[in-house]
């Protein structure tokens, strides 16, 4: 029987081992991305049998998640059922890459459907062509980088405790902005939602930026900051850039702290950037594939056969 607890940060040490999988590239396997992105509280763990099994209970289903099945698909499955029939509702397992939902078919091939999960692809870059910006396809980006250094005096800094306070006055700024331009737009209930949402996790990793190991930096014009980024590694050669805020007004600025960040932190010591899903948003997936992504990382949720979801 698993026992499920609510996810902490005090839970660091005990997840990142688990966590840490060379195979595994999606963002919601980051211990960063399942504390700060836990906006409503429903996120459990369990760890049982060397296996960490994450899990959503909601009122019409429950949906579990694995970062990795160490060999032992069988074994989890049945950890899962068996939790499922406790909670006594239809159940899910989604975040599954496209080996482990090959392997669950080869075990169980009439036991669960697989749904595609295209929203929720992570997009995957090249830390060497993000560096330097070269090539044809990365042409404009280039001229928009070298547009702001033309015009502006500025400064790269590491992110650390002392900057991250100065970036949550920047969000502020930046959050203020953003709302107001999407109320005037008419943009959906649903989007101004996830603002607040983002709004509130940014501030979470900000204020515990050294609790979260994470890493950082910050683009600052007339010693004041006026972008950031911040994220974290999910495997040995792949690091997870989970929030990138410029004031949109400056042109270039987006991509110089894209480029310096990934210039200063990354080159040399990651191979890829994971810039996380799109969420099928029609504006974030343009943005995303303008710096042509080296490939897309599929989620595939599996389904037992015969259930409805709601």
């Amino acid at each position: 029987m698993l026992e499920f607890k609510n996810i902490t940060i005090e839970d660091k040490a005990l997840l990142k081992p688990y966590l840490k999988n060379a195979g595994q590239y999606a963002c919601e396997f980051t211990f960063g991305n399942n504390v700060l992105w836990d906006v409503d509280g429903l996120l459990q763990y369990a760890v049982a049998d060397e296996l960490l099994i994450y899990r959503m209970r909601y009122d019409a289903q429950t949906v579990y998640c694995i970062p990795d099945f160490h060999g032992k698909i069988c074994r989890t499955l049945e950890l899962i059922q068996a939790d499922a029939q406790i909670c006594d509702k239809p159940y899910c397992i989604t975040c599954l890459n496209s080996v482990m939902a090959e392997q669950i078919k080869q075990i169980y091939p009439d036991r669960f459907t697989f749904a595609f999960d295209d929203a929720h692809s992570d997009y995957i870059y090249s830390v060497d062509k993000l560096a330097a910006l070269s090539g044809k396809k990365l042409h404009k980006k280039k001229n928009h980088w070298n547009y702001f250094k033309k015009n502006y005096e500025y400064v790269y800094e590491s992110m650390n405790a002392g900057n991250a306070k100065e970036c949550r006055n920047m969000k502020e700024k930046w959050f203020k902005e953003r709302f107001l331009s999407m109320e005037s737009d008419g943009v959906s209930k649903e989007e101004r939602q996830s603002l607040l949402w983002e709004n509130r996790t940014i501030d979470t990793a900000l204020d515990n930026f050294e609790a979260f190991e994470f890493t950082g930096g910050v683009i600052r014009v007339d010693k004041e900051i006026l972008a950031f980024t911040l994220g974290e590694p999910v495997n040995d050669e792949t690091f997870v850039v989970h929030f990138e805020k410029a004031f949109a007004s400056v042109n270039g600025l987006y991509t110089t702290i894209n480029q310096q960040f990934v210039e200063h932190e990354l080159l040399g010591k990651y191979r890829y950037v994971n810039r996380e899903e799109d969420m099928g948003l029609p504006g974030l997936r343009k943005a995303k594939l303008s710096y042509y992504p080296e490939f897309l990382y599929e989620k595939w949720v599996a389904v037992p056969v015969g259930t409805e979801l709601r």
